[in-house]
């Protein structure tokens, strides 16, 4: 119920777009019942994106705050979304053309059955399902009872990655390196109450590797079932930097589309706080125009992943090359639509929306 309103309000505003200023004061009013949760938001994106000179510019900033509100109603996007897709600068039709996040949870869910969720929620269901296409040893670590399988698993491996088992966006993940100063059952203790799976590390190809050594950079494959056939729908190349683990735009990762046909990269790195980048600042190494190695085989993999899960259409992987092929890095039955969006600057509506039911 609650669905369907507000697609009518926003079919409303689309319509009838004065109308969306009428709601903003009723809004901001909910907003300081609820306690200010969308007032700090705002204020943390305009000290992000805004130079020093726009913050100290009153009348911009009435007018820019104006336009967020606006923007927030009448196209269903959060305040960091209009910096990143650099609404200032775009007609309502280019706005438009943009698939909000809020957007893609609404358009995404009704595909997920309660298995699938909780088949790809949890990385250990995940790595079960998949297992052949992991190409590495893992386990789980959840309770006292996994002691055993632990003390085999880090004497095998004495240095891996360890994942919540039902987080996103890189948070939580880390590299672990067993010494012979490491105490084993302190250890396992916080990573039993942490509940988490434990990976063999992943060596990426040296291609990758070069662009940023500290992070695994992976492939982002976003796969569409329909009719049997499957569709990829986009790819991105994630790099991490700054020495972090992950590559994960939450993390500060840059996001660099990569053109499906090719594998090449045909754009600059950009980040989620807006920074770009032709070359990575921490390496050097040219982004624009680096070209994926072994790509029909990432395309292959993709396809062959999507076809072993036939009961769910939607599926974003994250793929990475190493020296002996694609393995699967995590899957994700809601995958972002922001990579895509971001790094090209063009809005991916009239492409999702021949698969998806956007409003």
């Amino acid at each position: 119920m609650k669905k369907n309103i507000r697609y009518t309000l926003r079919k409303i505003f689309r319509t009838c777009p004065p109308l969306t200023w009428l709601f903003i004061p009723v809004i901001r009013a909910k907003d300081v019942l609820d306690g200010k949760p969308l007032h700090k938001a705002l204020e943390k994106d305009i000290a992000l994106f805004c130079s020093p000179s726009q913050q100290q510019d009153r009348a911009f900033l009435r007018r820019l705050k104006r336009d967020l509100w606006y923007s927030c109603l009448r196209y269903n996007c959060s305040f960091d979304e209009y910096f990143q897709f650099q609404f200032s600068l775009r007609s309502p039709a280019g706005r438009r053309e943009f698939v909000t996040d809020a957007e893609r949870v609404a358009a995404c869910m009704p595909l997920v059955s309660p298995e699938m969720m909780s088949l790809f929620k949890n990385k250990w269901n995940t790595y079960q399902a998949l297992k052949e296409y992991y190409h590495r040893d893992a386990i789980k670590i959840d309770s006292e009872a996994d002691y055993d399988s632990f003390l085999q698993f880090t004497n095998a491996h004495p240095l891996f990655i360890a994942k919540p088992l039902e987080d996103s966006c890189g948070n939580g993940v880390r590299i672990i390196e067993i010494t012979t100063e490491t105490n084993l059952q302190e250890l396992f203790r916080q990573l039993a109450q942490e509940k988490v799976i434990l990976e063999e590390k992943i060596i990426q190809c040296e291609a990758l590797g070069k662009l940023h050594p500290a992070s695994v950079n992976t492939i982002r494959c976003a796969t569409f079932l329909k009719d049997g056939t499957v569709h990829i729908l986009f790819t991105f190349l994630r790099i991490g930097q700054k020495n972090r683990v992950v590559d994960n735009g939450g993390a500060g990762g840059f996001f660099v589309h990569i053109d499906t046909e090719t594998g090449i990269a045909d754009t600059p790195g950009v980040s989620e706080s807006g920074e770009f980048a032709m070359i990575h600042p921490d390496t050097n190494v040219q982004i624009l125009g680096f070209k994926v190695p072994r790509w029909e085989e990432m395309k292959e993999t993709a396809i062959k992943l999507s076809l072993s899960i036939p009961n769910q259409k939607y599926i974003s992987w994250d793929l990475s090359l190493t020296d002996q092929g694609w393995v699967v890095v995590e899957g994700n039955c809601i995958g972002q639509f922001i990579g895509p969006q971001i790094s090209t600057q063009r809005g991916t509506r009239e492409l999702l929306s021949r698969y998806f039911d956007l409003q």
